[in-house]
């Protein structure tokens, strides 16, 4: 019995120690279960800080590819334009970025911090191509100032002198002033129906015969007459004709030294006391209208008209005007002159040239009981 209950101890001993056994075993099983797991959870920490770290490594690869990009591109631009050895460079180098990299936060941190960081670095590089888009405009500026500066090529020489040639052609045809041509007035043949002069081409009389004579200035010769026509360009257009055809000669011919002799201390007109060809009255109802014929006596011309006081004496010859001969004579003042000026201790005369502007008419106007 005691070596049964021995026996039974024993084995229960040996159970227990299995017990034990499988206990530890279980415990060692744990154990080692619960290290793996840590260790897979320490190497799946590596692994997503790993991950994290190529992330940030690549986005600040990313990053500074771009800054090396634009860097590029901004050297080329500065390389380009002629740079000022005098200013200040306006990009700074990859190193320097690096370094500010490295002073603002390291890259190896969040995602969002690095494009945080690489969104202000882009912002203050466009800042600063403002002002280098500034310092090329006023280069440019410069550039063209030299090339105003440059002497230009015989090419261009020859250029710019052909151009004020044709410049200059073309300004003298605008200067030459229009030549003014007589044309007659539209309403001639009533005119040459109403008019009072001589009928032919001569009249003849003696003093005595006169029955009214009268001397008066034409008024309105420095103004446009009824056909809005300038009455100085009929008349010098007269003259010019006069002269051209032997009618009209300056200073009546003279010499110039015998107009000394004969106008000493004295003016004499270019035309003075000549005549035009024929001058004749136009009474139309208001006023005694002044005309001057052209020297083949085909047209005449308006050229002013008399004053009232002598309208008055003369309207009742020229309303009953086939009753009457009327002698009118238009002679030409004022215009161009000499003047002759001696002086009295050297004896020497001086001639002084001139024009007064009133180049005019004044009428000689001598009326007979009808002989043409």
């Amino acid at each position: 019995m005691v070596e049964d209950k021995d026996i039974d101890e024993l084995d229960q001993n040996g159970l227990n120690e299995e017990v034990s056994l499988e206990d530890s075993k279980e415990e060692t099983t744990d154990e080692d279960l619960g290290e793996q797991s840590e260790e897979e959870t320490i190497d799946e920490v590596f692994d997503e800080q790993s991950e994290e770290e190529t992330i940030d490594e690549d986005l600040g690869e990313q990053s500074e590819e771009e800054t090396i990009d634009e860097d590029l591109g901004e050297q080329s631009e500065e390389e380009t334009a002629d740079e000022d050895p005098d200013e200040i460079p306006l990009e700074n180098s990859e190193e320097e970025i690096e370094n500010t990299l490295m002073e603002e936060g390291s890259l190896d941190g969040e995602e969002s911090e690095v494009e945080k960081l690489a969104e202000e670095t882009a912002d203050e590089d466009l800042v600063r191509e403002i002002p280098e888009a500034g310092i090329e405009e006023a280069k440019a500026d410069e550039q063209d100032k030299e090339r105003v500066g440059e002497e230009p090529q015989p090419a261009e020489i020859q250029s710019a002198e052909e151009v004020p040639t044709e410049t200059s052609a073309e300004e003298v045809k605008e200067e030459k002033p229009e030549v003014f041509k007589l044309t007659a007035p539209d309403n001639l043949d009533e005119i040459l129906s109403g008019i009072c002069m001589k009928r032919g081409r001569k009249l003849i009389y003696r003093p005595n015969e006169a029955i009214f004579e009268l001397s008066t200035t034409v008024l309105g010769t420095d103004k446009n007459n009824e056909e809005k026509i300038k009455i100085k360009n009929i008349l010098d257009a007269e003259i010019k004709q006069g002269v051209k055809l032997g009618y009209l000669d300056k200073f009546d011919g003279l010499k110039t030294s015998e107009l000394k002799e004969e106008y000493e201390n004295d003016t004499v007109y270019e035309f003075a006391e000549q005549e035009f060809k024929r001058t004749g009255l136009f009474y139309d109802g208001k006023k005694v209208k002044v005309y001057v014929f052209d020297w083949d006596l085909k047209a005449c011309h308006h050229v002013g008209y008399v004053s009232d006081e002598s309208a008055e004496l003369l309207i009742p010859y020229l309303v009953d005007r086939e009753k009457y001969s009327f002698d009118v004579n238009g002679i030409i003042t004022g215009g161009k002159f000499k003047k002759f000026v001696k002086d009295e201790e050297s004896g020497k005369i001086t001639i002084e040239k001139g024009n007064d502007g009133k180049l005019g008419v004044e009428l000689d106007i001598t009326i007979l009981n009808r002989k043409d």
